[in-house]
């Protein structure tokens, strides 16, 4: 009777786990499917600058901003999260 009881938890056990699998490949498919809307990006820069250069490297790119009234900066953009990881001043 107790090996009954045995079996019966394992399988229990394992449905859980079949279904937490299942709900974690939803996600990071609809994550994947669905990634920043690149529409609404904003690098937050004053107006009257402008984009110099754009440099990628790894998984970023770094972008050469010149005017606006302010120094010269890189603005580094990470397109997997669809925002600034930081801004370097050039002085």
């Amino acid at each position: 009777m107790n090996g009954l009881k045995i079996i019966k938890l394992t399988v229990f056990l394992l449905g859980i786990f079949i279904l937490c699998a299942i709900g974690l490949c939803t996600k990071t498919i609809y994550d994947k499917q669905n990634g920043p809307d690149f529409n609404d990006i904003s690098l937050n820069q004053p107006e009257g600058s402008y984009i110099k250069n754009i440099v990628a490297a790894q998984k970023d790119l770094y972008i050469m901003i010149s005017g606006g009234g302010i120094n010269d900066r890189v603005v580094v953009f990470s397109p997997e999260k669809g925002k600034v990881i930081y801004n370097i001043s050039i002085d």
